[in-house]
């Protein structure tokens, strides 16, 4: 019932114009709706009311995130984030924000702030443990994608990261120990094939299973850049027989 919904918050705006919720709240009906533009006018309003309201800040960020104005979100996530130092959500938020803008040493330190604020939120774990696997800090990411593991043991994405960090250490095992995990939990997962066609052709050599993980990727991803350096493997790889 999104118009009464739109309806109540206008009238009490009329009833008491100083609350800074409703029109937090009149922000996220619009967002919802996918009225981004009045999304951020009410936010604004709310942060003109209150301008320490961190979650008006923080929805701000996120709707300018998704006009493409990624220097303005940024800012709203510092500022949510100084309000509220102790959110690891905040952080992470900031850090990914970071991220995009190409700031990846500023990112860092925000994705290890939010993993000293709470240990236990697996996206700080998980954004941690790939800005140390971006620094080439192996251990440190290993140590940081099991941590998120821990936490989220179904995260497809996370088990095929650390696959990958054991891969890049030559810990071949491990790695594809770590893929087929992701594809028990995503078995579309092209990339798992891939990553595991790949080790099996060049470094755990098995022939029949680098075939099956190089054809599946194809299967699920014909067009993919890497389609023809694949082909390519394939046809090396029957060559051989």
């Amino acid at each position: 019932m999104i118009d009464q919904a739109i309806r109540e918050y206008k009238m009490g705006m009329k009833v008491e114009p100083t609350y800074e919720l409703t029109y937090n709240n009149l922000g996220a009906t619009y967002l919802e709706m996918g009225k981004i533009d009045k999304a951020i006018e009410q936010y604004q309003k709310a942060i003109r009311v209150n301008p320490n309201f961190s979650e008006a800040h923080f929805n701000l960020a996120v709707a300018y995130e998704r006009k493409g104005l990624t220097e303005e979100a940024e800012s709203e996530y510092a500022k949510a984030s100084r309000i509220k130092p102790n959110s690891a959500f905040a952080k992470v938020k900031l850090g990914k924000s970071l991220l995009k803008n190409g700031e990846s040493e500023q990112a860092f330190k925000a994705f290890l702030e939010a993993v000293k604020i709470d240990p236990k939120y697996e996206p700080a774990q998980s954004n941690l443990a790939h800005a140390y696997h971006k620094r080439q800090q192996y251990q440190e990411a290993i140590t940081h994608y099991r941590a998120a593991l821990k936490l989220n043991p179904k995260s497809a994405e996370t088990h095929l990261n650390l696959g990958t960090a054991f891969f890049e250490q030559k810990m071949y095992k491990e790695a594809i120990k770590e893929f087929e995990e992701a594809l028990k939990i995503k078995p579309n997962y092209a990339l798992a094939h891939t990553n595991l066609g790949a080790i099996y052709s060049k470094n755990v050599v098995n022939r029949d299973k680098a075939l099956y993980h190089f054809q599946e990727t194809l299967r699920l991803e014909p067009n993919q850049s890497q389609a023809k350096a694949i082909r390519e493997s394939i046809k090396s790889l029957l060559s051989s027989k």
